[in-house]
């Protein structure tokens, strides 16, 4: 990425013997590489913006998806350089096999909207057609969708409200505050026989409070859930999760 203090542009690696033998071999296509190369200079600065996970079982790069990783997931040459730095660590086992898969040049070859393909017909399920405003109708309009049709919620009226500030929202002045109030809900739970479930910004969070003092002394059957684990350990801990007595 660097070459000596100064970053490198597009104009340095066009001067290296690798650009002028991968040039001959795509004749009519340096527009191509040229854009490609770009892209690759600026994402290789930014391989972090995104966290990644890396599987050292099979060597594969994931990124969090909803409260899960998937390893099907990338972010074009970020991923790519995230394993060429992986490898430089030396946590790739299959080293040569992991990257001969990984280091490519993905090429976009079109792209179209399903809205301007002139279908026959176009069918759609909204739970917010009653809030659209004339300009949504319009749209809709544009592309051939003239009926509508509202059916009742099958559930009824929502029952959802906030709780009033005291009633379930605490603020606490510190961090050992803030873990003693979590684990006194906790144990009144648990005085009645409930399941509790836990939720916590983030796992960074989570872990920062199985570390305290206070988690060993109040949380004794308790699940850990969290994105990484694998997708049996997560269908075990959830399963359990209802049971009288369970903390997760």
């Amino acid at each position: 990425n660097k070459r000596g203090e100064r970053k490198q542009r597009l104009a340095d690696i066009r001067a290296l013997p690798a650009y002028s033998q991968l040039l001959a071999k795509i004749d009519g296509f340096k527009y191509v590489l040229d854009s490609e190369i770009s892209l690759m200079i600026d994402q290789v600065r930014r391989v972090d913006e995104e966290p990644y996970y890396l599987d050292p079982d099979t060597g594969r790069i994931g990124y969090k998806v909803m409260d899960s990783i998937s390893y099907e997931v990338t972010y074009g040459y970020r991923t790519v350089f995230a394993y060429i730095r992986e490898a430089e660590k030396g946590h790739l086992k299959e080293k040569d096999k992991t990257l001969a898969s990984a280091l490519s040049i993905p090429l976009s070859c079109g792209q179209f909207s399903y809205a301007n393909i002139s279908p026959e017909r176009i069918l759609g399920v909204s739970g917010t057609l009653s809030a659209l405003g004339k300009y949504e109708h319009n749209v809709l309009t544009n592309y051939g969708v003239n009926t509508f049709m509202y059916v009742p919620s099958v559930y009824g009226e929502s029952n959802f409200q906030f709780d009033k500030a005291g009633d379930g929202i605490r603020v606490e002045k510190d961090v050992s505050d803030y873990y003693h109030s979590i684990s006194d809900q906790i144990q009144l739970m648990i005085k009645k026989k409930r399941s509790v479930i836990v939720f916590f910004q983030d796992n960074a969070c989570l872990k920062d409070f199985t570390k305290s003092s206070i988690y060993h002394k109040v949380c004794r059957k308790t699940k850990l859930l969290t994105e990484d684990m694998s997708k049996n350990n997560k269908e075990f801990v959830i399963s359990k999760a209802a049971t009288a007595g369970q903390v997760t």
